[in-house]
C-alpha cells in the first residue's frame, strides 16, 4: 500500500517541506518502510529518500524546512507498488511517483515525455497524448523544475486521489482526504477516473482522458485501508464501516451476547454499528502500548504473545464471565485474532467469544498493490468455516457476504472491486 501527497504554493515565498512531511505522517498507516520526496524551487528538484523499518520515525526527525522549495510530492509505502524516478534533459527535470503494480511505468512515462518535449508543447498536452497508452489501477504525481505539478487517477478509479486547497495559497492532492484537512486545507473533491489535474503558478487545469463516467473502486480501501476520517468518492469512510456493522448486527444470530468489543482501531466503527443494531452495550476492550509492532516476524510463541498484548492488552474486568461479540474488520491469516482470543478467554475469563468480521472471506491475492499475504497464507482460502472457527478458537465466526458489500456500494452509485474475495478482477495486470 502507498500514500501520496503533493503540494503547490501559489507564492514562491512559501516553503512546503513541512507540509509534505506532515502529509506523509498522516498517511503512514498505508506503509512505513519506503519514503520518497521531491521538492522544487522553480529551478531544480531535490530528492530525499528514506528506507528501512524505521523510515517513518526518521521522517519525524527530518528537518524538511531546510530544503527550500514551494512545490513538492511525496510517497510513503510498505510494498513494491510504489515507483519513483527523477530524470533530466537539457536543463529540464521531471520527478514522477506512481502508486500501482505496473513495473517500470514511472520510467516509461518519464522517458516518453522527455522524448517528446521540444519546449514548445506544454506538459498537459504531452501527458494526455501518452497516458492513453497506459491502463491499469494506478495513481501518479509529477512535478517539474519549472514549477508544475500533474496528478492523475487512472480509469476506472480503483486507486483514489483527492483534491484540496489551503485558501488561495496552496493546492493539495492526496491519496486520502484526511491529510488535506490535517494540513489545514479544504477538501474539494475526488479526482474523476481518467482525470489529470495540472497546477502551476496561477494555472489550474482539469484534463479529461476518457469519456467513461462509471467508477470501480477498491472495496478494501473502504473496509480497512483508509482512515475513518477520510472520504472517498463522496463516501464517508466512518459511516460506511458503521453501516456495514449495522448490517452484521441485523443479521446476527447471536442473541445471548452480553457486550460488543471492537478490535482497535479500524474495527471500532463496525462495533458501533453492530451495537446500534443489536442494542447490546459496546465496551472499550483493549489498550495499545506505543507504536504498533509486527508480531508475525517472530517464531517465539511467548514473544508473540507479548507483541499481541503490546498491540491489544485487554481490560480484563469487562470480559470476565461474559459472552463477547468480538468485532474485527477482516480475517486474513487469523494469527493475531487467534492469539487475541486466547488472551481474553484464558487470561481475562470470557465465557463465550463470537467473532464477527466486517468483510467477506479474503481468499485471493491483490494484483493492484494491496499488501496481503500470499494466497496459501490466507486462512479463508484453504479452510472451511468450521476449520477457520476452530483455528482462531472462537465459539462462532460470522462474515459479511459480497452481496452485502455490493448492496452498500450501490447506494453510493459505486461499483466495488471484489477481487480479494471472489478472485474476479476488473482489470488485467501483467
Amino acid at each position: 500500500m502507498t500514500g501520496l501527497i503533493g503540494v503547490v504554493a501559489f507564492d514562491k515565498v512559501w516553503n512546503i517541506g513541512r507540509f509534505i512531511k506532515y502529509g506523509l505522517l498522516a498517511l503512514q498507516h498505508r506503509g512505513k518502510e519506503k519514503i520518497d520526496i521531491y521538492i522544487g524551487d522553480g529551478a531544480s528538484l531535490k530528492k530525499i529518500t528514506i528506507r528501512g523499518s524505521d523510515a517513518s520515525r526518521k521522517l519525524e526527525d527530518l528537518e524538511l524546512d531546510r530544503v527550500k522549495g514551494w512545490i513538492g510530492i511525496g510517497a510513503i509505502s510498505s510494498t513494491d507498488s510504489m515507483e519513483s524516478i527523477l530524470i533530466s534533459r537539457e536543463g529540464l527535470q521531471i520527478a514522477i511517483i506512481v502508486d500501482g503494480h505496473i513495473r517500470g511505468m514511472a520510467r516509461e512515462i518519464g522517458d516518453r515525455l522527455m522524448g517528446k518535449i521540444d519546449f514548445k508543447r506544454d506538459l498537459p498536452e504531452l501527458f494526455k497524448e501518452i497516458i492513453t497508452d497506459h491502463t491499469g489501477a494506478f495513481t501518479l504525481l509529477m512535478i517539474s523544475n519549472k514549477g508544475e505539478m500533474l496528478a492523475y487517477r487512472s480509469y476506472p478509479g480503483i486507486k483514489h486521489l483527492a483534491l484540496g486547497g489551503y485558501g488561495f495559497d496552496l493546492a493539495i492532492v492526496s491519496t486520502e482526504t484526511a491529510p488535506i484537512e490535517i494540513l489545514g486545507g479544504e477538501v474539494k473533491r475526488s479526482l474523476y477516473p481518467g482525470e489529470a489535474i495540472y497546477v502551476a503558478q496561477d494555472i489550474f487545469e482539469s484534463i479529461k482522458t476518457t469519456n467513461h463516467t462509471e467508477r470501480t473502486v477498491c472495496s478494501f480501501e473502504y473496509i480497512y485501508l483508509a482512515r475513518p476520517d477520510s472520504e472517498m468518492d463522496g463516501v464517508n469512510i466512518y459511516e460506511f464501516r458503521r453501516e456495514l456493522g449495522e448490517l452484521l448486527g441485523y443479521r446476527s444470530r447471536h442473541k445471548n451476547i452480553d457486550i460488543v468489543v471492537g478490535i482497535p482501531d479500524t474495527a471500532i466503527p463496525y462495533a458501533i454499528g453492530y451495537s446500534n443494531a443489536t442494542r447490546k452495550p459496546i465496551e472499550y476492550g483493549f489498550v495499545a502500548t506505543g507504536q504498533k509492532i509486527r508480531t508475525i516476524a517472530t517464531s517465539d510463541p511467548r514473544e508473540r504473545i507479548i507483541g499481541i498484548q503490546l498491540k491489544l492488552n485487554p481490560i480484563k474486568k469487562i470480559y470476565r464471565d461474559r459472552n463477547i461479540a468480538l468485532i474485527d474488520d477482516s480475517l486474513v491469516s487469523g494469527e493475531t485474532l487467534r492469539n487475541t482470543i486466547k488472551i481474553i478467554r484464558n487470561k481475562a475469563g470470557a465465557r463465550e467469544i463470537h467473532v464477527v468480521i466486517g468483510s467477506p472471506k479474503i481468499k485471493y491475492h491483490c494484483p493492484y498493490g494491496v499488501n496481503l499475504p500470499s494466497q496459501e497464507n490466507l486462512l479463508s482460502s484453504k479452510a472451511t468455516d468450521d476449520e477457520a472457527r476452530k483455528y482462531i478458537e472462537a465459539d462462532t465466526v460470522t462474515w459479511l457476504t459480497t452481496e452485502d458489500i455490493e448492496e452498500l456500494f450501490k447506494r453510493y452509485n459505486l461499483a466495488p472491486c471484489l477481487g480479494c474475495f471472489t478472485g474476479k478482477y476488473p482489470l488485467k495486470v501483467g
